[in-house]
């Protein structure tokens, strides 16, 4: 799986997760562990625009295996060199 988020309140997403397990959704604590909740970076997002570049922002990130930091505070290069 490259990325699964979900938007709203933590509190929200374990109701909405034990109501699909209930319901017969098969799950493992391997899969609920890799759900990104709440979803986007901390950015300061507040209107809709801001909300969507943060988790672009987060999805990129992950796919890339990235922690999503600043550019200035790493260490080294950063960009992997290319062959």
């Amino acid at each position: 799986m490259g990325y699964l988020g979900l938007m709203g309140p933590r509190a929200r997403t374990l109701k909405m997760l034990q109501e699909l397990q209930e319901a017969g959704l098969k799950t493992s604590e391997d899969l609920l562990r890799k759900i990104h909740n709440p979803v986007g970076l901390d950015i300061g997002a507040e209107n809709p625009e801001q909300i969507a570049l943060s988790i672009l922002a987060e999805i990129q990130a992950v796919i890339a295996g990235r922690p999503g930091g600043l550019l200035r505070e790493k260490k080294g290069p950063i960009h992997a060199p290319t062959h």
